[in-house]
């Protein structure tokens, strides 16, 4: 199979990947405000950059030396970067960016091409499926409804009744909202709230909903096992002429197809299209 260079472009850097990566290395994150303690290190964004600082001084406890070097060490193993460890040592708000990658990388066939677009899209998954982009996310996703706020009562978006999103009793304000639910600081549980509106096209929130990021991360599962399929049978130079032809040719227009919904991302290929 054919290979071409191209530009690598790097995927979105999140608050929460950040921390997560941080807390994986026991850091103290300030994830939520009002902490007893004060945090080992506090992250959020300028200008849609993600920056960390170490948030205790050198000798305020025991092992504050070596924050930033630990800072460092879990970013690092997580394929991110920091500025300079040095302005952490000083106190500074540092930039957090992604680890450069040789500009002319290879980006080989069409399922090194999907590969990277399932790794994208489940990326934004996940992060939607975070309780107001901090913390956790969800395993497998959350789940999206539609509920009227006065009474937590669940509707689903029927267009029959109307252009805009209402239900049997005529109510017109409605929160998108998460099934499952988080903790809280006060140790309650609240679902994740993603959208409060009083004006949404009926046809529009059935369509948000129906393709929740629970769904998302499902199709990209399905997805990834018939390229799975597909690399194995393409390196299988012991199966005979007919299953090899057959099978492979088969996965093949399966993938191409696939990559249909992206062909105005820059990487996509014209021999890809069927």
């Amino acid at each position: 199979m054919s290979s071409h260079y191209a530009t690598v472009t790097v995927s979105m850097l999140s608050v929460g990947e950040v921390r997560d990566a941080l807390r994986a290395a026991g850091l103290r994150v300030d994830a939520h405000p009002g902490l007893p303690t004060v945090p080992d290190v506090e992250v959020w964004t300028v200008d849609g950059t993600v920056v960390v600082k170490v948030g205790v001084a050198p000798g305020e406890r025991a092992g504050a030396a070596a924050i930033p070097g630990r800072i460092r060490e879990a970013l690092t193993a997580h394929g991110l970067t920091v500025e300079s460890e040095e302005a952490l040592k000083a106190g500074e708000a540092v930039p957090v960016s992604r680890a450069q990658v040789a500009e002319e990388a290879p980006v080989h066939d069409l399922v090194d091409f999907l590969t990277a677009r399932y790794d994208e899209d489940e990326l934004w998954a996940v992060e939607a499926s975070r309780d107001g982009g901090e913390g956790p996310a969800q395993p497998g996703g959350v789940h999206w409804q539609w509920v009227e706020p006065g009474t937590d009562t669940p509707v689903e978006p029927d267009p029959a009744r109307g252009p805009m999103l209402t239900d049997a009793e005529e109510n017109n304000r409605f929160c998108l909202r998460s099934v499952e639910e988080f903790p809280t600081n006060i140790g309650t549980l609240l679902p994740q709230f993603a959208i409060d509106t009083d004006e949404v096209p009926a046809a529009a929130a059935g369509h948000i909903a129906r393709h929740d990021p629970a769904r998302v991360l499902r199709e990209i599962d399905a997805k990834r096992r018939v390229l799975t399929e597909y690399a194995e049978v393409i390196h299988n130079e012991g199966a005979s002429y007919e299953w090899a032809g057959g099978w492979a040719n088969g996965l093949g227009r399966a993938a191409a197809l696939l990559a249909l919904p992206y062909t105005d991302h820059p990487d996509y290929r014209e021999a890809w299209r069927l």
